[in-house]
């Protein structure tokens, strides 16, 4: 393991006190709902973006200059400035459908969007999909913060709209 990915991997273990992993919590809470609304506004039903190409080079202009693609699917890779603990996915294969996860302190945490159904299927990973270690204690916290309404469990979502 090469040492910056040590040093990274190690961040969850710094322990912060109960008053500052509330605040962080409720700025996450809050802002996780507006920036995800924010995608659906800007690019659910945009005309001119037709592809993961050019949906890159308006999230490059709008939310991140830093943005990438995954090597496997294509879609754009992005973090917004004030939430810096998600990564967000987005892309128009098979439809506008976007993701985010969490890393360091909300390591574990999922959150997906299906344009089709315009609900959120919320999870938390498996030891299997983090090296061995469990979801953060934050990570927990932050998916049942939002659960309800449009933001269903992974398991009620693939009840509801699973094949």
């Amino acid at each position: 393991m090469n040492l910056i990915k040590k040093i990274f991997s190690n961040i969850r273990e710094i322990n912060l006190d109960k008053e500052v992993k509330d605040s962080i919590l409720n700025i996450y809470k809050k802002e996780v709902p507006k920036k995800n609304q924010e995608l659906i506004r800007k690019f659910a039903d945009h005309k001119k973006i037709k592809d993961d190409k050019s949906l890159k080079a308006k999230i490059k202009s709008d939310i991140d200059s830093n943005v990438t693609s995954n090597i496997f699917s294509g879609a754009s890779i992005f973090k917004f400035e004030d939430l810096p603990m998600l990564n967000w996915e987005v892309s128009y294969t098979n439809g506008f459908n976007f993701g985010c996860y969490g890393e360091d302190y909300f390591e574990g945490f999922n959150c997906e969007y299906f344009h089709k159904v315009e609900r959120f299927q919320l999870f938390l990973s498996d030891k299997k999909d983090l090296d061995g270690r469990k979801p953060t204690d934050m990570a927990d916290a932050l998916f049942w913060e939002l659960e309800g309404a449009n933001y269903l469990t992974k398991n009620y979502f693939q009840e509801l709209y699973g094949k």
